[in-house]
């Protein structure tokens, strides 16, 4: 491998090292809640959606080997999607504080990983500027909630997807 491949590794390593630690920070007290938030990871889900406004609508959808959650809200903003890949919620970020406002409160989304390790997060990304609308479709894996490589690796492949 040439110097150039192994900077290239090196600072991949170091820019998902510290989204990855994020997240096992946010799975740590999941794990360890997990009767309570049995209970709250519905709640998350329609708060989120409720976000967006008054006149929401949701529905969940139980199925044999999924379940599926579908709201008529605002679509994501691009931030709002990448935050669901590299949680952190969008309260913390000055630059996206006035513009967001789903997940304005922080807890919410990643309580979904009680009921399973990897989630399908399928939606609409509207970009601002363009004024146009996309589809997004990414698996969040979080299989091995406490091996750092792995939730490097699983980022970087909900960011490909």
């Amino acid at each position: 491998m040439n110097i150039q491949n192994k900077l290239k590794d090196l600072k991949d390593q170091k820019s998902y090292s510290i989204p990855a630690k994020r997240i096992k920070e946010h799975l740590k007290p999941i794990l360890s809640k997990s009767n309570e938030l049995r209970k709250r990871w519905m709640w998350e889900l329609l708060q989120n959606a409720s976000d967006l406004g008054d006149e929401i609508s949701a529905e969940f959808e139980f199925l044999d080997d999924r379940l599926i959650f579908r709201h008529n809200g605002q679509p994501f903003t691009l931030d709002e999607a990448f935050n669901l890949i590299m949680p952190d919620s969008t309260k913390d970020d000055e630059t996206t504080k006035s513009k967001s406002v789903i997940g304005q409160f922080g807890t919410g989304f990643i309580s979904t990983h009680i009921l399973s390790k990897k989630i399908t997060v399928s939606g609409v990304v509207k970009d601002s500027e363009e004024d146009e609308y996309f589809d997004f479709s990414f698996d969040l894996d979080r299989s091995e909630r406490k091996d750092k490589d792995f939730l490097i690796q699983s980022i970087k492949d909900s960011e490909e997807e």
